[in-house]
């Protein structure tokens, strides 16, 4: 390998090998032990803080992120965000994988702070390597960090919602946040994912046991790092998800535009890397992105921006066997695995650009290194595996022309960026074939990326001819992986723009820097109002916001007291009974915003009674009710076929004691004070 190619991939800011050092014959015993009796130390201080209740919430989280960035996974901070993210994102779900006796996230704090301290002491004493605690840091890092503070504005109502009511009111508009709501709190509260929770009865299984749920995984960890305590209130944990869907989704765009600002020709390139960051984050926080979260899809967004980060691992990995870099990589495919397992097949071609191009020098490897790699692959193969086999054995797999709610993304957006991403690609490719060792090894890779154009048009054609024979139209599914297809393009496309910026102009830095400082702020805010405008707005003078996140919540204000009366009322019902329901149903009558059905679903999830039995006959809830009168039949349809309590709310609870109908049933009647 030439020297050029070691310099670009030095200052690429991701992994390239380990730093050399002392022999180990060399080093000094006594220092070893120090090191490692610090190391005990804070690892049982950990332990001791944690069960004190003192190292908790948002100053915790921050203390890991500091520990994980001083780690010198890369030379510079944007690569060790990119490289610490996905980790932590992709792998952060398999600790509740199984059920375990203990508090895991509090020994994996207590190992990670404790090999930390351990590891610094050493490199203090001079046992470990040369490269610095402190990465380099440039003006471009400091994108990340503006991209964090928009994704958390744009998520403000998620994050200051502060009690069970409001949090659940905003939850109430999307249907599948019942499902992803319960997902989460059923991990955290068993200590595991539903797959390895012991089912109610040997004929009745939890609900959404056969769905992968790394998302929900990983936010129980994030929720069992900051507020240990709140599992047991259902109101605290509806605050805790909103926070941390918020947090999630923040911190994968954060990770992707953390690659794209490691990119060495963006380095010194601040002023390029600012509006494509804007561009893409704005796809996340303001466009489909901001869509799907809203709509109940956040466990579906974080997937897409994991395949997006990876494009930037695999296009600054020099060898293959490159074991940090290949567990950050591995980290993505588990959480697309586990997140939404169709999105595997655009991981694909990111899979094999990480083998590219094939030659020694990138094949060449310690045997410490490539063992390493290996266990990586094979435990990754293991999780990769393991989705499938819960989509797939759990019912025989899900219909891919399944109906479902969604709000479809403009088609021509999604032809713009895939044109787009299309044309920077194949210039890229181009470009780069003409270059230096490095650029023609990232020829390759780039090549290999782009093929993930023509697969959206094959699946998607796919999905279309299934969906067009089954219902008459497209559905679901299709408009689902164009959103996501059009996410991962975005990617793709800010990439590719990247690799275009010809070395000269790279190593130089912006002229001029107040003017261009403010140039680059205004396409910035330009790059943010591609996806509909999401500026100031009044009614009165006709000038409204059409981005999709400002819109739901300008339709959340214009309706506040029919989402809050609906969540209070879901409330009251999933505390009506203290012990386990699972043959109980929620009733209520119109006005109402709530869908029966919906209603009844969420009242199971909020209780963690959502059995699929209880699911399937949640249907019988539905009558065409629009008064007490017509409510009446429902609930004497639902009492006469179970065995269970009717929770119903106090306005109607008189007319049907009342009810000759319902005079037998009235000890399964049950309504809040």
């Amino acid at each position: 390998m030439t020297n050029t190619h070691h310099a670009v991939i030095a200052q690429s800011g991701v992994d390239a090998g380990a730093p050399s050092g002392r022999s180990v014959s060399a080093r000094p015993r006594h220092v070893g032990v120090y090191s490692t009796g610090v190391g005990v130390l804070i690892a049982a201080l950990t332990v001791a803080l944690r069960h004190f209740g003192v190292l908790t919430g948002p100053i915790t989280l921050a203390l890991v992120i500091a520990v994980a960035l001083a780690l010198p996974t890369a030379k510079t901070l944007s690569g060790r965000i990119l490289l610490a993210g996905l980790i932590a994102l992709g792998w952060s779900q398999t600790l509740w994988w199984w059920q375990l006796p203990f508090d895991r996230v509090t020994a994996c704090l207590a190992l990670g702070f404790g090999m930390a301290a351990g590891w610094i002491i050493a490199r203090k004493m001079h046992l470990m390597g040369s490269r610095p605690l402190i990465p380099d840091i440039r003006v471009v890092d400091v994108i990340p960090l503006l991209t964090a503070a928009f994704g958390l504005f744009a998520f403000k109502p998620w994050i200051t919602r502060d009690d069970g009511v409001s949090a659940l009111a905003l939850l109430l508009p999307g249907w599948d946040n019942s499902a992803h709501f319960n997902m989460f709190h059923m991990t955290w509260l068993h200590g595991s994912t539903i797959d390895a929770i012991t089912p109610p009865t040997a004929t009745n299984d939890w609900l959404y046991f056969n769905y992968p749920q790394g998302f929900h995984a990983t936010a129980a960890s994030l929720a069992q790092l900051m507020w240990p305590a709140a599992k047991h209130d259902v109101s605290s944990s509806l605050i805790a998800y909103n926070r941390i869907t918020a947090l999630l989704v923040t911190a994968t765009v954060v990770t992707l535009v953390a690659g794209l600002c490691s990119m060495p020709r963006l380095r010194s390139r601040w002023d390029v890397a600012a509006p494509l960051a804007a561009v893409v984050s704005a796809g996340f926080f303001l466009g489909p992105g901001a869509t799907s979260v809203q709509s109940g899809f956040a466990s579906f967004v974080v997937p897409c921006a994991l395949i997006g980060a990876s494009m930037f691992v695999v296009v600054s990995m020099s060898r293959v066997a490159q074991p940090v870099s290949m567990l950050a990589l591995c980290g993505a495919f588990l959480g697309v695995a586990h997140g939404w397992i169709l999105l595997l097949v655009l991981a694909f071609p990111v899979a094999v650009a990480s083998l590219l191009p094939m030659t020694k020098d990138r094949w060449r490897a310690s045997r410490h290194a490539w063992t390493a790699t290996a266990l990586i692959i094979g435990a990754t193969a293991f999780g990769i595996f393991r989705a499938a086999r819960l989509v797939l054995g759990g019912t025989g797999g899900t219909s891919l022309s399944a109906p479902g709610a969604i709000t479809p993304p403009p088609v021509g957006m999604v032809v713009v960026i895939a044109t787009s991403s299309l044309g920077a690609g194949l210039i890229a490719v181009a470009l780069l074939r003409k270059g230096e060792l490095v650029d023609k090894a990232n020829a390759w890779q780039v090549s290999t990326l782009i093929s993930i154009l023509p697969i959206c048009v094959v699946v998607a054609h796919y999905l279309t001819s299934i969906q067009i024979r089954d219902h008459g139209t497209v559905g679901y599914y299709f408009w689902k992986f164009l959103l996501g297809s059009e996410l991962i393009l975005l990617a793709l496309l800010s990439l590719a723009v990247s690799l275009i910026v010809p070395h000269e102009i790279a190593k130089k830095k912006p002229t001029g820097r107040v003017l261009t400082g403010i140039g680059v702020c205004a396409l910035s805010l330009a790059g943010t109002q591609l996806y509909g405008y999401s500026g100031p707005s009044s009614v009165a003078t006709g000038l409204v916001s059409t981005d999709t996140t400002t819109i739901v919540q300008d339709n959340f204000r214009l309706a506040p007291d029919a989402m809050a009366t609906a969540a209070s009322s879901l409330l009251s019902a999933a505390r009506v009974l203290e012990n386990s329901g699972i043959d109980s149903a929620y009733l209520e009558t119109a006005p109402t915003s709530m869908d029966p059905i919906n209603a009844q679903q969420w009242y199971l999830s909020l209780r963690g009674d959502w059995t699929t039995q209880g699911n399937f006959e949640s249907v019988l809830l539905q009558g065409g009710q629009d008064s007490v009168e017509t409510t009446i039949p429902v609930a004497e349809r639902w009492l006469s076929s179970h065995s269970g309590t009717l929770v119903i709310s106090p306005s109607l609870r008189q007319a049907f004691l009342d009810d000759a109908r319902l005079v037998s049933y009235s000890d399964r009647i049950r309504a809040w004070s």
